[in-house]
């Protein structure tokens, strides 16, 4: 399948085997903390509001610093901004393992090693991504970009059933030790991966105004504005379910840390094989339905998540639920890239990512949904309310639902001169 598919390319290059190891290493930290973190507030404070916490200081750099940060490191290069990002990281952890060590372990600081790892968050994701595809060469950056997508739900799934597993049995000593050694190995890889491809060409100075040009693009067309909207809807009800969804395994069904992420891998699990399925099999003329039904089944998911008596009718809502996540994740960011201009393709994910930064909205909501009204019907209102949104969203945006491939509207026309980009530029 793999040579099928293309991902011989980017795995038989060693400088881009490297750099995928390095993401993968890192996205298994980044969901093993997301439920340690989750689990030890919840069995500290007892508070939803706490839970939710720990997500939202880990999301929050993404709404307040995404623009700027990527902007201002477009021009350095990227596999040494990476790598002190991943260096940065690994201090961290293992202040955090003395912290632990020496009883100073408490919520505030907590909190703070959450919202370094999101800046972290903020960086890595498209400086990594980009330097991957540069890496391969932008040919094949469908290919590179499905391994990654792949990968993304596997870490999702790694890093949710040994959260349970290292809490359960090693508690958050052994947390912050994995989370140093596989930062260890993610830096290892890093500094093994040769200097940016040649075939890269250094990114010019950052333009001014670039996000105000995207939302003017998004504007005249309906299917980027849906896309946009769809993205928001995701990020302000449903992504934040995984806050609440240790409290709901803990206190409606009694289970152990370890046994929360075992039930809770079963999402991942389906986040992935739907992944590999989207790659393997999807064909461009039914994105749209991949991406705007897959919020929906996340909905869908959630609220039978919510519903159910026990662990045993949870799996298959957990599995609706992972599943639709993986089919907006994986369209999240090929629907604006093909149906944007040329010229304004950078701009537009400028919006798209702004738009994925509102998460904390939604996590800081659902926390206090879950402090004043509980976590099962906390989960049941933000799930409602996103599945009903969508549904209004689709009757005013037909076009996210209709069949055909996500190509650039010849309604948008060709772009002013003044948004013109007077050359092609990476990343």
């Amino acid at each position: 399948m793999l040579p099928a598919l293309g991902w011989s390319r980017v795995l038989g290059d060693r400088t881009a085997r490297r750099i995928w190891l390095a993401g993968l290493a890192i996205g298994v930290v980044r969901w093993l903390e997301m439920l340690a973190f989750a689990l030890w507030a919840l069995e500290t404070t007892r508070s939803p509001v706490a839970v939710a916490a720990t997500s939202f200081a880990r999301l929050l750099p993404l709404l307040l610093l995404g623009v700027p940060l990527t902007g201002l490191l477009e021009a350095r290069d990227r596999r040494r901004v990476v790598q002190a990002g991943v260096l940065a990281m690994l201090a961290t952890s293992l202040a955090m393992l003395a912290a632990s060590l020496g009883d100073r372990l408490g919520l505030p600081l907590l909190l703070a090693a959450a919202f370094a790892n999101g800046i972290f968050w903020t960086i890595e994701q498209p400086v990594r991504r980009t330097l991957l595809g540069e890496t391969v060469g932008l040919e094949h950056a469908a290919a590179s970009m499905g391994l990654e997508a792949a990968s993304a739900q596997l870490t999702r799934l790694l890093g949710t059933v040994a959260g349970g597993a290292v809490v359960a049995f090693l508690g958050l000593d052994g947390v912050f030790l994995a989370a140093a050694a596989l930062y260890a190995l993610a830096l290892a890889a890093l500094i093994g991966a040769r200097p940016a491809s040649r075939r890269a060409r250094r990114p010019g100075p950052a333009r001014d105004g670039g996000l105000w040009d995207g939302l003017a693009a998004v504007r005249r067309d309906r299917l980027l504005l849906g896309a946009v909207l769809v993205t928001l809807i995701f990020n302000l009800w449903g992504f934040p379910w995984t806050a609440l969804a240790p409290v709901i395994a803990e206190r409606r069904f009694g289970l152990d840390p370890a046994a929360i992420g075992l039930l809770l891998g079963v999402d991942g699990l389906a986040g992935v094989l739907a992944a590999l399925w989207i790659v393997a099999r999807a064909r461009p003329t039914a994105f749209r339905r991949i991406y705007t039904g897959g919020v929906a089944s996340l909905m869908l998911g959630v609220i039978g998540y919510a519903l159910a008596p026990s662990p045993l009718l949870a799996l298959p809502c957990l599995f609706a639920a992972g599943a639709g996540m993986a089919g907006f994740s994986a369209m999240q960011m090929t629907i604006p890239l093909a149906a944007a201009p040329p010229a304004l393709r950078l701009r537009v994910l400028g919006v798209v990512t702004t738009a994925i930064g509102t998460a904390p909205l939604g996590f800081l909501l659902v926390g206090l949904l879950g402090e004043r009204l509980g976590p099962q019907p906390a989960l049941l209102s933000i799930a409602g309310l996103g599945l009903a949104a969508t549904a209004l969203l689709v009757l005013w945006i037909p076009e996210l639902i209709a069949a055909g491939p996500p190509g650039a509207s010849a309604a948008q026309g060709s772009p002013p001169a003044d948004l013109v980009e007077p050359r092609a530029r990476d990343g």
